[in-house]
């Protein structure tokens, strides 16, 4: 609050006044948003000491309702200091007028020089608007005080313009609650308890307290806050407070001598006043210069964001394009996969074509062979090479009587005798050999020259070359149904064969009619051949007959009847190793091919 002086210039304050807003005016040319609905320019006066009493116009249309829930107050963000932010001030719509307008208040005194403050308008409309106003000190009457020894103090107000004195301004007022009225207490209560049920701070409450206090002295004496009013008692609130003048809390006596005098502008020093203005104004247009320094530095942070902005537009432009250049180039790459596994598969069904002609070709071929051997098997299935020509021209037929001897041989399973192998004594004598009583001269084991059982072999092998381990298998049983006691080397075969496939039911099952049949015992499915048992040497009986009888008749008919001879299941027989080198010896000596192809 800045009092007047007779020395402080009228026109000069006035001057101030209007450069200032002024500058006010330049600062709150901001543009607003291109919206249907803006806030006009900001109507009223900012006096310091008193509640703000505002107004802002709506311009534009207005399309949808408004109510005051939809305009709010709220500190700036971008303001300078909070305290220049009201607290308590509010915002409704007020439409009595014609246009509607917006009405800002406020109940608390203004003490600072600055207000600022932001308004919201909401309900579809999203608008909103910084304001700044500079506060004004209040225009106060000079007031002329007379002192005399026996008159009371008078008090003259000078005159001032009606323009200058708002309502109330000679005193304070209670801010809120029931100022001005007359109340009758309903209960017993003390006026502490009605300060706070009319207001919410120590503060107010205490300045409440001693005002009422002091309008109804009669109810009071000492401490007010703690004396209890009876009920129906009646109290006048004080509607405003004479303010307190500086020098009221003294009590100087006038000098019982001397003349009576007048005392003019006795609250202060003139001249401090003036300072004290200037000082304000020259802290407003400082920090009007900072304000304006600070829009200044937004608006080059908002250029720059800009630039920014494009030149990131800019970029994102170009990795589009290059987004788009990869997309179709991906694309472009997918299609010829696409063209090339279709290539691919087309070129593997004419491989797959090609591979079908090749196996038919390759199976018409088998057949062909297969064919030429089984008709060279037929054409030459009744010729038999006789392996003793020259002993049968030797020596007559034996009479049925001679084979006497070996018809005998059924008897021996009545006998518990145990298996036995073949020992010295059961080789044929040479020396008996000549007498038909001991041996006959032809035995039922022939193995002519371009035999089927060779083709049968060879058919065996090719197929299991080719991996036909079933057809080859086939082939040789149906070979060994026909001549059981005279395919040995189909019979070995056979179980290699299974061998080889992992038949181990089949293999057992053939190796049990093989020495049903010869006097060979198979090797087990999984024991190794026996050690030292692997050839004719581990028998030195047998070898000594067949060196003696070597280049002979009888040396054939001594290793034919080694695997004929079982014995009726008796022996053990020879491991599958001896029986095939029998079956080689035999071959040289009849200088057959069978054999040959069999121990290979």
């Amino acid at each position: 609050m800045i009092p007047t002086s007779p020395s402080f210039p009228r026109d000069s304050r006035v001057a101030r006044r209007n450069v200032h807003r002024c500058v006010l005016a330049a600062i709150l040319a901001w543009p607003l948003a291109c919206t249907a609905l803006g806030l006009g320019p900001l109507a009223g006066d900012a006096v310091i000491g008193e509640g703000l009493q505002l107004e802002i116009p709506l311009t534009g249309t207005i399309d949808r309702p408004l109510a005051s829930e939809c305009v709010a107050v709220r500190r700036s963000p971008d303001g300078i200091d909070a305290d220049y932010f009201p607290r308590d001030l509010l915002a409704r719509i007020d439409s009595q007028a014609g246009m509607p307008r917006v009405v800002l208040s406020s109940r608390t005194a203004l003490r600072q020089p600055l207000v600022e403050f932001r308004v919201f308008v909401s309900c579809g409309y999203n608008l909103m608007h910084d304001y700044v106003l500079m506060a004004a000190p209040r225009s106060e009457a000079a007031q002329t005080v007379v002192r005399t020894p026996s008159a009371p103090v008078a008090v003259t107000p000078a005159a001032v313009p009606a323009t200058a004195v708002p309502a109330g301004g000679a005193g304070r007022r209670l801010p809120d609650g029931i100022a001005g009225r007359n109340i009758v207490l309903d209960r017993d209560m003390t006026l502490e308890q009605l300060a706070r049920q009319h207001y919410p701070g120590p503060l107010r409450q205490q300045r409440f307290m001693r005002w009422v206090a002091e309008a109804n002295p009669q109810y009071f004496s000492g401490k007010p806050q703690a004396q209890r009013l009876a009920a129906g008692s009646a109290l006048t609130i004080p509607a405003t407070v004479p303010p307190r003048r500086p020098g009221d809390h003294r009590n100087d006596t006038l000098p019982a001598a001397g003349k009576d005098r007048l005392v003019v502008g006795s609250g202060g020093s003139s001249a401090r006043n003036l300072k004290q203005a200037v000082a304000l104004i020259d802290q407003l247009t400082g920090m009007l210069e900072k304000q304006v320094a600070a829009q200044a530095t937004y608006d080059e942070k908002i250029q720059q964001l800009e630039t920014v902005a494009a030149d990131l537009g800019k970029q994102l432009k170009a990795l589009e394009a290059d987004a788009a250049k990869r997309e179709a180039r991906w694309q472009a790459e997918r299609q010829a996969e696409k063209v090339a596994r279709e290539q691919e598969a087309e070129r593997a069904w004419w491989n797959l074509l090609a591979a079908t002609l090749a196996g038919g070709l390759v199976g018409a071929g088998m057949l062909v062979i297969l064919g030429r051997l089984f008709g060279r098997r037929q054409a030459d299935g009744d010729e038999v090479i006789d392996l003793h020509p020259v002993a049968a021209e030797a020596e007559p037929e034996p009479a049925p009587a001679v084979i006497a001897p070996v018809v005998v041989a059924p008897a021996a399973p009545n006998r518990a005798a145990p298996l036995t192998e073949f020992g010295w004594g059961d080789v044929p004598h040479p020396q008996a050999a000549a007498a038909p009583q001991a041996q006959p001269r032809h035995v039922d084991l022939e193995f002519p020259l371009d035999d089927p059982a060779s083709s049968a072999i060879e058919l065996a092998n090719i197929m299991t070359s080719m991996g036909l381990t079933e057809s080859a298998a086939l082939t040789l049983v149906e070979h060994i149904r026909e001549n059981p006691r005279e395919s040995l080397p189909q019979w070995l075969k056979l179980l290699e064969i299974h061998r080889l496939s992992g038949n181990r039911s089949e293999f057992e099952r053939s190796a049990a009619e093989l020495k049903q049949h010869f006097n060979v015992q198979p090797d087990e499915w999984n024991a190794p051949p026996a050690a030292g048992r692997n050839s004719l040497e581990a028998y030195p009986h047998i070898r000594a007959q067949v060196v003696k009888l070597w280049r002979k008749p009888e040396c054939v008919t001594l290793l034919r009847a080694l695997l004929l001879d079982t014995r009726e299941g008796t022996r053990l027989g020879f491991p599958a190793a001896v029986a095939e080198e029998v079956l080689l010896l035999i071959a040289i000596l009849d200088g057959g091919k069978a054999g040959i192809a069999a121990a290979q």
